[in-house]
């Protein structure tokens, strides 16, 4: 009975020893099958500047980390890690703040704290035009990521939207110019109030023209000028001097 025992273990041991050679050596081909993110990248050499001489200057944690910022953007491909590892690594690096901040940890009015990192990620990142983006206002730039929070509760998405989806919006949305809408909304109301202001200046400037045109009028006619007196005077005098001839006449004609 324990010989029997003994063997079924022995046999049941033999097995599993197999099967886990058999798993072990299944998981080593799978494995070496799969090639590294070093080999990978070598298929994208000549694509965003990247080159072989770069791939292989740059250590297995370098390749990680640009791949884990790529991941910050939204790009989650490995071409967005290939065009990351030029941006980063390349003759013309991109300054630290423009990709160091996590916005996949961030919801989209997270962004409103992290304006001047945005402006930064759209111009080194998403290579938006360096004076578009340096011309939209701070208030612009909140504008547009309360536009694209509502874009998202319109397509019913969650209200804590990653950031990361918050800020490629935003870049399509500029590089689309759809961000004018807002800019000309301000505009129109500056225009307006400017407008406003001005019509109220001309008809205030109108007003006191002719308060001060009728004010002269009255002061001329209650205060005549110099010669308008003396004219009054000569005529007052010739009625009398006339009346006067007239008087001496009709004596001597009765005489």
């Amino acid at each position: 009975m324990e010989k029997s025992t003994v063997t079924s273990l022995t046999q049941e041991t033999s097995a599993t020893t197999i099967n886990a050679s058999t798993d072990s050596t299944a998981l080593t081909a799978e494995s070496e099958e799969l090639p590294s993110l070093r080999q990978t990248l070598l298929n994208y050499v000549g694509m965003y500047g990247l080159t072989e001489t770069l791939i292989n200057r740059l250590s297995d944690d370098e390749l990680d980390y640009a791949k884990k910022v790529s991941f910050h953007f939204v790009n989650q491909d490995i071409s967005g890690t290939a065009r990351m590892i030029t941006k980063l690594y390349g003759e013309k690096p991109i300054p630290e703040d423009s990709y160091s901040t996590d916005y996949s940890t961030l919801t989209i009015d997270d962004l409103k704290n992290y304006l001047p990192q945005i402006r930064l990620s759209l111009i080194y990142v998403y290579d938006l035009n360096s004076d578009v983006v340096n011309n939209l206002s701070d208030q612009t730039l909140v504008d547009l990521i309360n536009q694209v929070k509502v874009d998202y509760a319109n397509q019913n998405y969650p209200s804590d939207v990653r950031g990361d989806y918050g800020l490629a919006a935003m870049a399509d949305k500029i590089k689309a110019n759809d961000y004018t809408s807002i800019n000309q909304s301000a505009e129109s109301v500056s225009s307006d109030t400017t407008n406003t202001e001005s019509t109220l200046q001309t008809t205030t400037s109108s007003s006191k023209k002719a308060t001060t045109s009728s004010s002269t009028e009255h002061k001329k006619g209650i205060f005549p000028s110099t010669g308008e007196k003396k004219s009054v005077l000569f005529t007052i005098i010739g009625i009398i001097l006339l009346s006067l001839v007239s008087i001496f006449i009709i004596k001597n004609k009765k005489k």
